[in-house]
């Protein structure tokens, strides 16, 4: 009897082996099976019940966080994309306004020239060329095309003549 209680034990633990071995493999799932049967009883089908709500809510609740986390990282991507779109204006918006600053300088020292070409216009030549020896070659040379041809040739010529070749040679 000893030996038939031996083979028999055996037996159980080679079946007992080859369950769990093949519910870690996925061939079998005795879990599923005991859910069922377990739902088919009257005491234990509200628990049952209970239990398969709470995996389809595990099961929901999961999908749902996923799609959160994806909703989350698409909107962190986006504020880094809008926060590089940001810097990127805020650099062009400073470039304008560097611009603007230089035109309204530029249109400033334009009009001063312009001021300054009807002054000496107003002149006599050899007044003017009194004064205009003084100014730098820059202002001097702008000054004289501001003016209208007949006035800057009549102060040209009244120019020293070192002075004069060199405001010509810039004439083109």
């Amino acid at each position: 009897m000893g030996k038939w209680m031996l083979v028999i034990l055996a037996l159980i633990l080679a079946i007992l082996a080859a369950s769990v071995v093949f519910t870690i493999t996925g061939v079998i799932q005795p879990q599923q099976a005991l859910i069922r049967m377990a739902g088919t009883t009257s005491w234990l089908a509200p628990h049952v019940d209970t239990y398969m709500y709470g995996r389809e809510y595990e099961v929901l609740f999961t999908s749902k966080q996923e799609e959160l986390d994806q909703a989350w990282a698409a909107l962190a991507q986006t504020e880094q994309e809008q926060a590089r779109e940001l810097d990127r204006l805020q650099d062009w918006e400073a470039r304008l306004r560097r611009q603007s600053e230089l035109i309204e300088k530029n249109q400033a020292d334009a009009a001063n020239v312009q001021r300054l070409a009807e002054l000496y216009t107003e002149m006599q030549p050899a007044e003017a060329v009194r004064i205009l020896q003084l100014l730098d070659e820059e202002l001097l040379f702008k000054v004289l095309v501001s003016m209208d041809s007949q006035t800057a040739s009549e102060i040209l010529a009244t120019l020293p003549p070192e002075l004069a070749a060199s405001l010509s040679s810039r004439f083109k």
